[in-house]
């Protein structure tokens, strides 16, 4: 029973990729199916997204892959979480055609690690 019971409290990991190798081709999609504490796994590529993170949750790249605004209108990277690692690149393609001016938006959120943000032509 106890080995069933630690089997359930695994924290889930899903891997991202958008040449469709991976659980799921949309990091947003990846997020929306995570649970708390989980981790997500992005592959090298190019992710034109706008994502909201409201779950502490891992977003690991592995082989530089960059998050890019899928809109103008709106942070790249908005958390609404405590405990939130954002290991990967973010930029803007849109900078002088941006309404909204952040790249990455925190609210009602605390205890987040943003590191590896250096993947910049």
């Amino acid at each position: 029973i106890l080995l069933i019971l630690m089997l359930l409290n695994v924290d889930a990991s899903f891997l991202v990729d958008g040449g469709g190798s991976g659980e799921f081709t949309k990091i947003q999609d990846a997020i929306n199916a995570s649970e708390a504490g989980g981790e997500i796994i992005l592959l090298n590529g190019t992710y034109r997204e706008n994502l909201m993170v409201d779950k502490s949750i891992i977003l690991k790249g592995e082989g530089g892959p960059v998050v890019e605004d899928g809109s103008a209108s709106a942070p790249i990277i908005t958390i609404n979480a405590t405990s939130v690692v954002l290991d990967l690149a973010f930029r803007s393609k849109t900078m002088q055609n941006r309404k909204f001016l952040a790249y990455l938006m925190c609210t009602n959120s605390n205890r987040f690690l943003i590191s590896a943000n250096n993947n910049f032509d």
